[in-house]
């Protein structure tokens, strides 16, 4: 079991070792190009855009003042109360 572990470990260390070679090999392609962190956001926001349209075409623009979270409210006559009601009665059942 410990040498099952230690393998575990020792794969955990080649990869973090690799992932930061990555990082740092990144951040210095990044400083070597002179990029703020503002152009580089931009430019990764561009190459995804790009990416997408690649493999799937390109996207219906989307309005950025609409959230897809945005619901139109409904007029219905229920109340906090009868909303209270519903909860307690669905807890009493399950």
């Amino acid at each position: 079991m410990a040498t099952h572990e230690s393998q575990d470990e020792q794969k955990q260390r080649e990869s973090l070792a690799t992932f930061h070679d990555f990082a740092r090999n990144l951040g210095e392609e990044i400083a070597g190009r002179g990029l703020t962190e503002e152009e580089l956001l931009a430019e990764l926001e561009a190459t995804k855009r790009e990416a997408f349209e690649e493999r799937y075409g390109r996207r219906p623009e989307q309005s950025p003042k609409t959230s897809p979270f945005v619901v139109r409210s409904l007029k219905l006559p229920i109340t906090k109360l009868d909303i209270l009601e519903a909860i307690r009665e669905s807890r009493e059942r399950f």
